[in-house]
């Protein structure tokens, strides 16, 4: 069955069909016009668990055609790794791990969480501007205790 424009439209827009931020629906157009959906607990999250299967293998692939980094090599530095971030050791949980590289070289370092990854970023992976932060932080934490 194929919807008008108009129908279509009117169910895009309504505020009753529900959107995920991935821009999947929980069910189909159709079925929720003709409603012959039953909401429960075992067939809603139906679109969920698929999307979280293939989560790594999504992952896995954008690594693969970003860093050059095969699927062997990206699954044994997550062991390798035991799942912690390179530089503040923190277990990642339910999160993928960011593969650090050289700007410069495009050369694969290790993986780190999101936070560290952005730090680096920010720093412009200048150990000069990092030794300054490190000094700041230093000079600030002498000063803050002394207080």
């Amino acid at each position: 069955m194929y919807l008008s424009i108009e129908d279509f439209k009117k169910l895009t827009s309504s505020s009753a069909l529900k959107k995920y931020p991935d821009g999947y629906y929980w069910c189909c157009i159709t079925c929720y016009k003709n409603k012959t959906w039953t909401y429960t607990p075992e067939n809603e999250p139906t679109s969920r668990k698929i999307r979280r299967k293939f989560k790594l293998q999504r992952r896995i692939n954008y690594v693969e055609n970003t860093y050059g980094l095969s699927q062997e090599e990206y699954l044994f530095k997550i062991d390798k790794q035991n799942n912690l971030c390179a530089i503040c050791k923190e277990k990642q949980l339910g999160k993928v791990l960011c593969v650090d590289h050289d700007h410069k070289t495009n050369k694969v370092r290790d993986l780190l969480c999101n936070h560290c990854n952005i730090g680096l970023g920010n720093f412009k992976d200048n150990i000069k501007i990092l030794q300054s932060a490190i000094e700041y932080l230093q000079n600030y934490s002498i000063v803050k205790t002394t207080l």
